[in-house]
């Protein structure tokens, strides 16, 4: 049986369950190419996909006049196990409107989950044609559902981790910037500690000091609050789904903020208005923000002066 899963590509769940997407592609890809008949499938596979990809304007109409009127599949090369079981754990605990999850796979190394169409557009969309009072409104709803999030008490099996809904790894691209893939962390010491580079509190200014001297309760939480990630209705403003769950775990209280401040929102104009209206939305930490502000400061400092070391 596993030489039939190895020269077909499957997962093996022995072999490849510790890895990332991309490195189990890459182990399964060496095991298949050492059997007799690797070579021959794995010119088969390529084929078919240079075929599917030549077709794709053809099935994505196929797609959106037949199933993707109700059904929507989203790809990743994240922690697809953790986001479909935080969305489904959101479900079960609050009465926060999310997408229902009916099926994912797996091919080569991207992930598709396959979960329902939600009604209305991206906030994204429309957030700078809305008046004040319409801001206002969505704020209210989106303060309401975060304060359910934050009263959902750890299991205990979780301990003091910073860690996904499952106990395991995040994805957090604040946290680790080339594939977003990081943790668990022991607890908040060991999470500030990554976010220090491994230095010591000591070498850092007074503000970051104070910050990581600070305790918070854990809160389990989105961890990527930005408009793309919030259907609305845009006749009503009534938020229709918070979706793409990939990046909740359990975290400090203050994380949400201080990412929704300094990391998710972008400097386009849609982020630096929808920023002005985080404080109305989540409880606001600043101290902690402006911590967060100055190492991400000074990691891309410490980035471009090791690229000058490196070029001299």
């Amino acid at each position: 049986m596993n030489r039939i899963r190895w020269a077909l590509g499957f997962p093996d769940p022995n072999l490849d369950a510790k890895l990332t997407p991309i490195e189990a592609y890459n182990a399964r890809l060496n095991r298949q190419m050492k059997t007799r008949f690797g070579p021959t499938i794995r010119r088969y596979e390529d084929e078919l996909w240079d075929q599917c990809t030549r077709l794709s304007p053809v099935i994505e109409w196929v797609w959106k006049v037949s199933l993707g009127r109700w059904l929507f599949i989203k790809t990743t090369t994240l922690l697809a196990k953790e986001e479909i079981m935080a969305t489904r754990f959101v479900a079960s605990h609050t009465s926060i409107p999310v997408p229902r999850v009916w099926m994912s796979f797996r091919w080569q190394w991207t992930h598709y989950i396959v979960m329902n169409r939600v009604d209305g557009i991206q906030l994204s969309d429309v957030w700078l044609t809305l008046s004040d009072d319409s801001k206002a409104i969505i704020a209210e709803q989106i303060r309401g559902y975060f304060s359910q999030l934050h009263n959902i008490p750890p299991p205990p099996e979780v301990g003091t981790r910073i860690c996904s809904v499952a106990g395991g790894p995040i994805a957090d691209f604040r946290l680790r910037f080339i594939d977003g893939e990081t943790g668990p962390f022991r607890d908040e010491e060991h999470m500030n500690m990554r976010l220090r580079q491994c230095l010591s509190l000591s070498q850092f200014p007074d503000v970051v000091k104070a910050a990581h001297s600070r305790k918070h309760p854990r809160v389990f939480t989105h961890n990527d609050l930005t408009p793309r990630n919030i259907m609305v209705d845009p006749v009503t403003g009534k938020i229709t789904a918070l979706v793409d769950w990939g990046c909740a775990g359990w975290f400090p209280t203050h994380w949400e903020y201080c990412k929704a401040m300094n990391f998710c929102n972008d400097m386009t104009d849609d982020g630096k208005d929808f920023r002005k209206w985080i404080s109305k939305m989540l409880p606001v930490y600043e101290l902690e923000s402006e911590a967060d502000r100055t190492l991400m400061e000074m990691g891309l400092m410490m980035t471009f002066e090791s690229l000058l070391e490196d070029a001299t």
